[in-house]
């Protein structure tokens, strides 16, 4: 292998990959859709008691640090021969999330949403949980830090914040599954919906994704209900696309209960306990659950759903579906 790779270095036409580069740094890259532009505004408490509005950076804003997508040289082989483009690849970028002066995480995602990302991983971790909660949030996307104040009581979260880590991706922070598990979350709706629903949802999930189809290498995530798409986020992290829809939810006052969590990703434990955090009583997904999923989620009344070519499965809490 070694030998047929030094074989196929060597043959690659340096000029022809310098004139693919050049032809497609001339061609202006499509637009990625956003479902909605937002400039939102959450209180601040600053000296002397006084409150003011602290500004979102807008999305053009965000995505100028660390753009979302980036054209990258391709040798391509196939039974045809070789050719040499430039390929969209999804980009990522580090944020370190802050809580109350404290480092709760780093996590790796795509770049846009920065705000919305630890805001929402912070609720579905059961950290805030009312937008009340929040005083300030400030991203610096030169330095990746995300830092969100709270009226939450700063002494109690050395104790939370044990040397327990997991991942998410390439992330390392805190685990929150033992508050998770411990305060058994527990999902009270009484939301009931179609198979028609169902397939409507997940093929408007698959239409709002424009970067998944360009690059091939993102997540998508949204809220379902009424008919429409209420939030959609994507995102190289599965997990990460979901704390961003429950952070845009959180930040902009949209109720995440009586809804329709859509994931493109495998379903797991914390996939179910986000939801469940937010009582979010249904999560469909494009692919199958894990065991530990549906066991998490017949305990916290979860509904969880896979729609894939047009069948369904259901494998928990099945009175939601109508007919099933």
């Amino acid at each position: 292998m070694k030998t047929i790779a030094r074989e196929i270095g060597a043959s690659i036409d340096k000029d022809a990959l310098v004139h693919a580069l050049e032809d497609a740094s001339d061609t202006p890259m499509p637009q990625v859709e956003r479902p909605r532009t937002r400039t939102a505004t959450i209180p601040v408490a600053l000296l002397d008691e006084q409150r003011h509005d602290v500004k979102m950076p807008r999305p053009q804003e965000r995505d100028a640090a660390c753009g979302g997508i980036s054209e990258h040289p391709v040798v391509h082989l196939d039974g045809r021969g070789r050719t040499v483009h430039a390929a969209p690849l999804s980009t990522e970028c580090g944020l370190t999330v802050v809580l109350d002066g404290l480092k709760v995480t780093k996590l790796m995602g795509s770049p846009e949403d920065g705000e919305e990302l630890a805001v929402g991983y912070l609720s579905t971790a059961g950290l805030i949980s009312e937008r009340e909660d929040i005083l300030d949030v400030r991203v610096d996307s030169t330095l990746g830090i995300a830092s969100v104040d709270t009226r939450g009581d700063q002494a109690m979260l050395p104790r939370i914040f044990d040397s327990h880590l997991t991942g998410q991706g390439f992330a390392r922070g805190t685990a929150y599954r033992g508050l998770l598990v411990a305060a058994e979350p527990t999902v009270h709706s009484d939301l009931r919906v179609t198979i028609d629903d169902l397939l409507n949802a997940v093929e408007m999930l698959e239409k709002a994704s424009t970067t998944h189809k360009r690059t091939h290498g993102t997540h998508s995530a949204a809220l379902y209900g009424g008919g429409r798409l209420r939030i959609f986020r994507e995102d190289i992290g599965r997990h990460n696309a979901i704390d961003k829809v429950y952070g845009a939810c959180l930040l902009d006052g949209i109720p995440t209960a009586d809804r329709v969590l859509l994931t493109s990703g495998r379903v797991w434990s914390e996939t179910v306990c986000k939801a469940a955090r937010r009582q979010t009583p249904i999560i469909v997904s494009i692919a199958p659950p894990t065991a530990q999923a549906v066991e998490v989620a017949e305990r916290a009344g979860v509904t969880v759903v896979m729609v894939k070519g047009g069948e369904i499965d259901v494998y928990s809490q099945v009175r939601r579906i109508v007919g099933c």
